[in-house]
């Protein structure tokens, strides 16, 4: 029995050498695949930032030109000849 455990024994710089080697292997593919991943998510991440400043842009945009004719409309009205109930004044002065 002791010939054949001392067969399947190797001796201990055979055996430690190659584990360290794929160890280090190991890490560091672990590394470039992360650093990979992490640059892709990053790359997503300025490109979708980029994208919400455009649409918030375009929302103040569109919220300005509302805004100019609202403050448009309410002067016609005034200088408008046509009568206007107080309810439709109030109706305008709410929205």
């Amino acid at each position: 029995m002791t010939n054949f455990a001392s067969l399947l024994m190797l001796p201990q710089s055979f055996t430690i050498i190659p584990v360290i080697g794929a160890g280090i292997a190991g890490l560091v593919s672990g590394f470039l695949i992360k650093s990979g991943v992490l640059a892709s998510q990053k790359k997503r991440i300025l490109n979708l930032e980029n994208e919400m400043l455009k649409n918030h842009a375009r929302i103040l945009q569109l919220e300005k030109k509302n805004t100019k004719l609202k403050e448009n409309v309410a002067y016609q009205q005034e200088k408008s000849p046509v009568a206007t109930s107080p309810a439709q004044k109030v109706k305008l002065m709410a929205s």
